[in-house]
């Protein structure tokens, strides 16, 4: 069994409330079985009550300690927490679209909107922004950074690539169609990635100067995983 799948399995098992549930019941069977023994052993061989009190509570103290250690040793689930629970926490919030017909390297660009809906602080990463607008993509596929933090219950703008006049000149004034695959993996700020969401888009956007510019979509497939790195 490779190591990602263990991974994989002990997180299932750490993130369960009915595992705590059992492993507690479990602990506290131990711990009196240890306790009852230990108290039975003293009455049989006729120590004083003082000592066998004595003795019930050092093995009782002796079997919790001993338990935890083996739980922190072997990185069992000993507390279960529902803390930076990042389950479908980027939620997709919408096109933006900026168009200047008179800029002759950055004419159009294409941004997405991303929303915290956890409340930790969250970290992504984008790793994929295919755009597709009139059959035509970017000159240049890429973008200045790939992701950033969102902080609890906000917002972020991630912008996209752009397209030079020069590749869309015969879109001006027109309403274009397009579409957009991203792919962004996210997850606790001071972590590691956890999730990722995947959505496809159709895209209208209207191209006409000295107007503004309002973009719709219509999502085309969309799915939130969890995955292990």
């Amino acid at each position: 069994m490779d190591s990602r799948r263990l991974r994989k399995i002990h997180h299932i098992i750490a993130s369960s409330k009915r595992t705590l549930q059992v492993m507690h019941m479990v602990e506290a069977a131990i711990i009196g079985a240890v306790a009852d023994w230990t108290f039975v052993a003293g009455l049989s061989h006729d120590l004083p009550l003082a000592y066998v009190i004595a003795a019930t509570t050092v093995a009782f103290a002796a079997a919790i300690t001993a338990i935890n250690q083996l739980g922190i040793l072997f990185d069992l689930p000993l507390v279960v927490s529902p803390v930076e629970k990042f389950d479908y926490g980027l939620v997709y919030d919408g096109t933006s679209t900026a168009f200047d017909h008179n800029n002759e390297n950055v004419a159009l660009q294409l941004a997405i909107s991303l929303f915290n809906a956890t409340p930790w602080p969250m970290k992504y990463d984008v790793k994929r922004f295919d755009l597709v607008v009139d059959n035509r993509t970017p000159a240049d596929a890429t973008w200045l950074n790939t992701g950033g933090y969102i902080s609890p219950h906000s917002r972020r703008r991630f912008n996209g690539p752009s397209f030079p006049k020069e590749r869309i000149k015969d879109c001006i004034g027109k309403t274009i169609e397009g579409t957009l695959e991203f792919e962004i993996h996210y997850g606790p700020a001071n972590g590691e990635t956890q999730r990722v969401l995947k959505m496809k888009l159709r895209l209208n956007l209207k191209l006409e100067p000295d107007k503004s510019h309002p973009s719709s979509d219509i999502i085309l497939s969309e799915s939130d995983e969890q995955f292990f790195s």
